[in-house]
């Protein structure tokens, strides 16, 4: 797979088991459903944890889309092999290091 692919699939990757979950949930509470019959959202406390299931999701979502773009105009640190975004800063036994979101390399801070 084409390491740019990869770095975009492991950004979406939270918003894509929300969204997924909050559907599921839905249909299992028959959320969708209700509505359908009422003609509205009543506002029950299933409607707003799906609705707010959908949100998160969402903002999960344009968060991936903003840092991807934020990598594609050259604004964010980039891996030295090839050429992905590289993910958050942790601590490890040799130190501080940051692993690229596309081949998975870990490189030094």
């Amino acid at each position: 797979m084409h390491a740019p692919t990869r770095m975009f699939l492991t950004l979406c990757l939270p918003a894509a088991i929300v969204g997924s979950g909050t559907l599921l949930v839905g249909i299992r509470w028959g959320v969708f459903r209700d509505i359908a019959q009422r003609g509205t959202l009543a506002f029950p406390v299933e409607d707003l944890i799906v609705l707010m299931g959908a949100v998160v999701a969402v903002l999960l979502y344009w968060g991936a889309v903003w840092r991807f773009r934020k990598w594609e105009r050259g604004c964010s640190a980039c891996c030295r092999r090839c050429g992905c975004a590289l993910g958050r800063t942790r601590e490890t036994a040799t130190g501080r290091v940051r692993s690229c979101l596309g081949c998975g390399r870990t490189h030094a801070v």
